[in-house]
């Protein structure tokens, strides 16, 4: 299973055929964030769960995350 997962950032406005549900960090808090830094935040918590799955799960079941950086 490979799962993906998309973040507005730092989008002013979404085109009109989504305005209605999509939404960016920048309009829902007001404030520009970095890229990297969110991509970060968002790695280290899942680096967190990724290890408990790993702890919980066995027999022959195999879950790996990995990122860049260490």
């Amino acid at each position: 299973v490979v799962v993906g997962v998309g973040i507005n950032v730092n989008q002013n406005g979404m085109p009109e055929e989504i305005a209605g549900f999509a939404t960016s960090l920048l309009m829902e808090m007001g404030q520009r964030y970095g890229r990297a830094d969110i991509m970060v935040a968002i790695m280290e918590y899942f680096e967190g769960y990724c290890f408990a799955v790993r702890f919980r799960c066995g027999h022959g079941i195999y879950f790996e995350c990995s990122h860049a950086g260490g």
